[in-house]
């Protein structure tokens, strides 16, 4: 895998790059590394997260950033469980408490009353959670360069576009607005043309390294199935076991 990323800068930036797999998520790692034009100091550390970060400065001029490796993952596909039901707050494992809350980009205290009233209906657990990501499958189009840095959930609900990050984060932020908690994957696909289906498969054996690190247990629903080859495709995490 790999990917590569170019910029002209006007003055030094300060970047935190995060396209390394998760070391849990997969079965071995070779032949890594980050490498720079010019080259540059790299300091590696994890975040609150998980995720593998480097940390450094570039510019100004015109810069590089290239990152590969040989990555070995599991072929299986992960069992879904259609019967999961919901959990209650008071029951949800201490890690995920953080995944019920509203952020910046993921709105659900603004998004909250239009959650119930599109899906208030749906049976809750796994049939709730897959009519949310069906809504914003069907009812967001992707559309490269419709959204920025500044997007948000409650934009992308009210202009029904956007990229993959947007699909997943309104998907979430909607899921939140039902107190149930939800994260974002990604799978970065820079060079390889492959069906939705596969990078959806993709996606749930990446959050096998995420669901190591808690006490719940994922139900991963890919939001973008559809999206064009070459993009970073979100999914929704559903943690579906209690404590």
């Amino acid at each position: 895998m790999g990917c590569e990323f170019l910029h002209d800068l006007e003055w030094p930036v300060t970047f935190v790059l995060q396209v390394e797999p998760r070391p849990a998520a997969v079965r071995a790692l070779s032949s890594a590394g980050v490498e720079t034009w010019p080259p540059t100091r790299l300091h590696g550390y994890t975040d609150m997260y998980g995720n593998t970060c480097q940390r450094f400065v570039l510019g100004p001029g015109s810069v590089r950033i290239r990152y590969e490796a040989e990555v070995e993952v599991d072929s299986g596909v992960d069992e879904a469980d259609e019967t999961a039901a919901p959990v209650a707050v008071a029951d949800l494992p201490d890690s995920t408490l953080h995944f019920t809350l509203a952020s910046r980009y993921c709105e659900s205290d603004k998004l909250s009353n239009t959650a119930w009233r599109l899906f208030g209906d749906a049976p809750p657990g796994w049939q709730r959670v897959t009519a949310v990501v069906d809504w914003v499958h069907d009812n967001v189009t992707f559309r490269h360069g419709s959204t920025g840095s500044s997007t948000g959930a409650t934009d992308v609900y009210l202009q029904r576009e956007g990229v993959c990050r947007d699909f997943a984060q309104l998907a979430v932020a909607f899921l939140r607005g039902f107190e149930h908690p939800g994260a974002i994957l990604f799978r970065v696909s820079a060079r390889y043309r492959r069906a939705a289906a596969e990078r959806a498969h993709g996606l749930r054996r990446l959050a096998r390294g995420v669901t190591s690190a808690t006490a719940g247990t994922y139900s991963i629903r890919a939001t973008t199935r559809d999206a064009p080859a070459g993009c970073s495709s979100g999914a929704v995490a559903m943690r579906s076991t209690s404590r």
